[in-house]
């Protein structure tokens, strides 16, 4: 016999077909677009494909402005990309990074098993849980807590599920993520349970515990944990995260003015110093050293760096693996490739060594440019003359030390870093000089800016 459907019916069955393949469709699109993200990204020799989570962003809008008209799409598509296990994230902060997963993470995501949400909350106390469920814990991070009251009478196990008990609780222990959907896509019951990531209840003890000890702090702002080191105080003593502490009042417009002069001003030692694109990491770190009293950490160096690219007084150029800044008016060199690496530089090389034989065996990085450009038309351009430094150093024949005021040029390591080392600490003499005759009232016998006289 032959059940016909009623055209009701028929068109109620078309319609269903149609929205799973849709869903089905978005899965393998969703998927194959965030794995071409990654896998156009260079990759080093020995190293995961990864790229920072900013980048993927950035090219995620590039490649589809339409389907990700703003930031909240964007996020909701990266976080249902983590979810699903189509990328792994890694790294925290700023330095989120995203890779593929490896073949032993790999889930089938074009499947379109249902997902189950991860819970902060674990339904038993970690002391009540068995030695040998904690000793597999390390292998099986995903547990799905679910009432034995719940599991239907008779019902078989799904396969390849490890199964533990813990009073009135089944736990069903998981490898990966994806294990843990594909198993509720086969047993819906199991919807019913909770699914807790040990990795991150554990963190969420160490945290509890550093708090005790004074190693972690709450967020006056969103509440949350954070590294004591890491936190910014308010005009109230109040402590607060990053994000926070810039949309607080503790940050006053003097302040914001003051910490972007002083990126652009470490960024202008740099740039004369044909250091064009820096580092973002590097650039903190200078900053720290420069200015000890004013930026007190990691965060404070981290928070004037963004505020100075909110403001675009500093452009940020984002690469695969790393976060490059320089000054608006250095852009323009990015596009300019200089000489090649393998271009003939031993006029120029033997140029800068007579004049370090002649000058103690060490000068500042800006006089031997201002010796170059005149000399040489070559060496007119910051790309070559990088390029003639860098050669220099594979070749052994001088080398450069870089520091918060200064680049320094020497015929061996020893001499650049000796050289280094002395400028900087008169410099911090003179700063420190200069700060207890402004606090006396007396007018400053010196300038920190310049540097000739040291």
């Amino acid at each position: 016999k032959t059940l016909r459907l009623t055209s009701d019916e028929e068109e109620t069955s078309i319609a269903s077909a149609l929205a799973a393949l849709a869903v089905a469709e978005k899965w393998t699109d969703d998927a194959e677009l965030m794995e071409s993200i990654l896998r156009d990204a260079p990759l080093k020799e020995g190293q995961q494909r990864q790229v920072f989570k900013s980048y993927a962003g950035l090219k995620l809008r590039q490649k589809n402005p339409a389907r990700f008209p703003d930031r909240d799409a964007l996020q909701l598509f990266l976080a249902n990309a983590i979810k699903t296990g189509v990328v792994v994230e890694m790294n925290e902060g700023a330095d989120k990074t995203l890779r593929l997963p490896t073949e032993s993470e790999e889930g089938d995501i074009s499947a379109g098993h249902p997902s189950i949400s991860l819970s902060d909350k674990l339904p038993v106390s970690p002391e009540d849980l068995s030695q040998k469920t904690l000793d597999i814990i390390r292998n099986l991070p995903y547990m799905l807590f679910v009432p034995w009251r719940l599991c239907p009478v008779g019902s078989d196990f799904p396969p390849k599920t490890y199964v533990q008990s813990c009073g009135k609780w089944a736990i069903f222990m998981f490898k990966k993520l994806t294990d843990a959907q594909r198993v509720v896509s086969a047993a819906p019951w199991l919807r019913a349970g909770n699914l807790v990531d040990w990795r991150r209840i554990e963190q969420r003890q160490q945290l509890a515990a550093n708090m005790a000890t004074g190693l972690c702090t709450v967020c006056a702002g969103c509440k949350e944990l954070f590294v004591t080191t890491e936190m910014l105080t308010g005009d109230s003593n109040e402590s607060y995260c990053q994000s926070c502490f810039r949309s607080s009042s503790s940050w006053s417009d003097w302040e914001k003015d003051r910490a972007i002069e002083l990126v652009v001003e470490m960024l202008d030692m740099m740039a004369e110093n044909d250091d064009v694109f820096v580092n973002e990491g590097s650039l903190k770190k200078q900053i720290l050293v420069r200015w000890p009293e004013e930026c007190a950490n990691a965060s404070y160096a981290s928070l004037w760096v963004e505020e100075a690219i909110d403001t675009k007084a500093v452009l940020r150029i984002l690469k695969p693996q790393k976060k490059i800044v320089c000054l608006p008016k250095c852009h323009k060199w990015l596009a300019d490739p200089g000489l090649e690496i393998n271009e003939d530089f031993t006029k120029e090389e033997t140029h800068v060594m007579n004049l370090l034989w002649s000058n103690d065996c060490w000068m500042m990085r800006t006089d031997v440019i201002s010796s170059l450009k005149s000399t040489f038309i070559s060496m007119s351009t910051p790309p070559a003359r990088f390029k003639l430094f860098l050669s220099a150093k594979e070749k052994g024949v001088f080398f450069v030390a870089k520091g918060p005021y200064c680049h320094t040029v020497g015929l061996t390591t020893r001499d650049a870093f000796g050289a280094l080392t002395n400028v900087t600490r008169k410099m911090q003499f003179i700063n420190a000089t200069r700060k207890m005759q402004l606090a006396n009232g007396q007018p400053p016998t010196t300038d920190t800016n310049d540097i000739a006289h040291v």
